[in-house]
């Protein structure tokens, strides 16, 4: 039986509520699925772990728990938890996700940036940035980050999960000049 505070009314239709369907949905897709609804705003990790905490006992909760847990810096890829998780072994701290930055009087939202230092790590993957348009719109968007003074560091997502010792030694070297 599916608890009440799962259910919504959906034009009449009685369904599971958008928390309730991602956690059906992480056996099969595993974290992918979690970033996809945080990315779309469909659901927030709160609702996530509500739904959880309402649904005990069900197979596969023990890994619903852990990408939950995984999820708690709201990556919208695994490309950046893989990246969040690097960042926290390294006990790099002091970076917030998916915030909105100002620079000259425009508003971006950068994948990773450490506030204090201004620094902007930016992890791009082929799935989200094929193509001409998204390439000159990304270059557009580093330069006038940069011309505001923030460094932007640009990480291909296969570079950061291929060699992340070297991920890590750029990203510490930006924030030591940083501060």
């Amino acid at each position: 039986m599916i608890p009440q505070d799962l259910v919504v009314d959906a034009e009449g239709l009685r369904v599971a509520s958008p928390a309730l369907s991602i956690l059906d949905l992480i056996p099969s897709l595993g974290g992918m699925v979690i970033d996809e609804g945080l990315r779309r705003r469909a659901v927030r990790l709160p609702d996530l772990q509500h739904a959880l905490a309402l649904t005990p006992g069900r197979a596969h909760n023990r890994l619903r728990s852990t990408l939950l847990h995984d999820s708690r810096d709201e990556p919208w890829s695994e490309a950046e938890r893989s990246t969040h998780r690097l960042l926290r072994a390294a006990k790099l701290d002091g970076w917030r996700t998916n915030h909105r930055v100002v620079a000259n009087g425009m508003q971006f939202v950068v994948d990773i940036v450490f506030l204090r230092q201004r620094v902007i790590i930016e992890i791009d993957g082929w799935k989200f940035h094929r193509g001409r348009d998204a390439f000159t719109q990304d270059r557009w968007r580093f330069a006038r980050l940069a011309a505001a003074g923030w460094t932007v560091l640009p990480f291909a997502a296969t570079a950061v999960e291929d060699d992340p010792d070297h991920f890590l030694e750029v990203v510490r070297t930006a924030l030591s000049r940083a501060r």
